[in-house]
C-alpha cells in the first residue's frame, strides 16, 4: 500500500496536471462551439475568394470585349484616314474618273458611304440599315516619279525610281477595269486624278488619263487605288475586298456594327458591339462606354443574352473627305 502511494506522489509530481482540477483538456460542448465558429470563419473566406475569381473572370471577360472593340478601330484608322486621298469626292466626278464603269467600286456615289451588307453578300435577307462600310482608299507604295511629269494626251508614259511589287500593280481593260489598275498622285494637278496603268515595262508605265491632261511633280509618290467593303455577319468581322481577295473573315466576336458618315465634318463614326468568350446562365452581363443607338437596339441585342456585351462609340477623321481639296501625302502616310 506504501510503496502504491510514493507511485501517486511521485507521478503527481513529475506531471501535475493529471490530478489538478484547474488544468484540464476541452469539454465536448467547447470543441462543437469552437469548429462551428471555425465553419463560419471558412465559409466566409471562402465565399469572398469564390465571388473574387468570379469578378476576375468578369473583367477578364470583358477585356475581351474591349480588345475586340480596339481591333476594329484599329483596322479601320488607316482607310479611313487615305479615304478620299487621289480621288473626286463628287459622285459625278467620281464616276467620270473611273470611266463611268457600271462595276463596283467605280459606280459608287463617291468614296465612302454606309449602306446595307446585303449588296455586297448574296443571299444575306437583313434589313438592318447602316450595317456595312462601302470605303475607297490608297496604299502607299516605294515607288515615286523620277522628273516632273507632264501628260498631256489621253495616253501617256511615266518613268519611276523603280519597278512597281509584283501583283501591286495589274493591267485591266476599260471595260473590265480593276482596282489595282489605278494609282494616284498627291501632287497631281488637276487634283483628284485616278490614272489607268495599261503597260507595265520595269521602271516605265502605261497610263490612260481619264481627263484632258495631267501634270506631276517629280519625287511624288505612286499611290495604290483600293476599295472594301467592312460589315458584320454571324458575330464575325468581314471584310469584301475590290482588289481580288473578295469576302474574307477578319475577327471573332463582332456581334455588330453599324456605320454614320458625314463627308461635310469629315467624320466617320462607327458603333461597335462585341462580346466575350464566357457565356452566362442569366441575362447579358454588362454593357459599358458610350451606348448603342436606340434605332438599332431592336435587331441588336436579340439572341444575344448569354454573353457579356460591350458597345463602344468611335469617331475617324476623313481628312480628305471635307472638301475636294486634297491634303499633304506625306502627312496622310503617318497615320496610315
Amino acid at each position: 500500500m506504501r510503496r502504491v502511494m510514493n507511485f501517486l506522489v511521485t507521478t503527481a509530481s513529475v506531471f501535475p496536471f493529471c490530478v489538478s482540477g484547474r488544468q484540464r483538456g476541452f469539454t465536448l460542448a467547447e470543441m462543437l462551439v469552437s469548429l462551428g465558429v471555425s465553419a463560419i470563419i471558412t465559409g466566409i473566406l471562402l465565399s469572398s475568394l469564390v465571388s473574387a475569381a468570379r469578378h476576375i473572370e468578369y473583367l477578364a471577360d470583358n477585356r475581351k470585349a474591349l480588345n475586340r472593340i480596339a481591333a476594329v478601330e484599329a483596322f479601320l484608322r488607316g482607310p479611313a484616314a487615305l479615304c478620299g486621298f487621289g480621288v473626286p469626292l463628287e459622285p459625278n466626278r467620281y464616276k467620270a474618273a473611273f470611266g463611268n464603269s457600271a462595276s463596283e467600286p467605280f459606280s459608287w456615289e463617291g468614296p465612302i458611304r454606309a449602306g446595307k451588307a446585303s449588296s455586297v453578300l448574296t443571299g444575306l435577307h437583313d434589313k438592318r440599315k447602316d450595317n456595312a462600310l462601302f470605303i475607297a482608299y490608297v496604299k502607299q507604295s516605294e515607288c515615286r516619279t523620277s522628273g516632273l511629269t507632264i501628260l498631256d494626251k489621253k495616253n501617256g508614259i511615266m518613268s519611276l525610281n523603280q519597278s512597281p511589287r509584283p501583283k501591286s500593280v495589274e493591267i485591266s481593260s476599260l471595260a473590265r477595269p480593276s482596282c489595282k489598275s489605278f494609282v494616284c498622285f498627291g501632287s497631281s494637278v488637276p487634283p483628284g486624278n485616278p490614272l489607268r496603268v495599261t503597260a507595265i515595262e520595269k521602271q516605265r508605265l502605261s497610263l490612260y488619263l481619264p481627263g484632258n491632261g495631267v501634270t506631276i511633280q517629280q519625287n511624288d509618290r505612286m499611290w495604290l487605288f483600293r476599295a472594301m467593303a467592312v460589315f458584320a455577319y454571324k458575330e464575325q468581322l468581314y471584310s469584301y475586298d475590290y482588289s481580288g481577295s473578295g469576302r474574307q473573315p477578319r475577327l471573332n466576336g463582332i456581334c455588330d456594327i453599324r456605320f454614320r458618315v458625314d463627308t461635310k465634318a469629315g467624320k466617320l463614326t462607327v458603333y461597335i458591339m462585341a462580346r466575350g468568350d464566357k457565356k452566362y446562365a442569366g441575362k447579358e452581363r454588362g454593357r459599358r462606354g458610350a451606348g448603342w443607338p436606340e434605332e438599332y437596339s431592336a435587331d441588336s441585342f436579340k439572341n444575344k443574352e448569354n454573353y457579356q456585351l460591350v458597345t463602344e462609340k468611335i469617331v475617324l477623321e476623313l481628312p480628305n473627305c471635307r472638301s475636294s481639296g486634297i491634303l499633304d501625302a506625306e502627312s496622310a502616310t503617318e497615320v496610315f
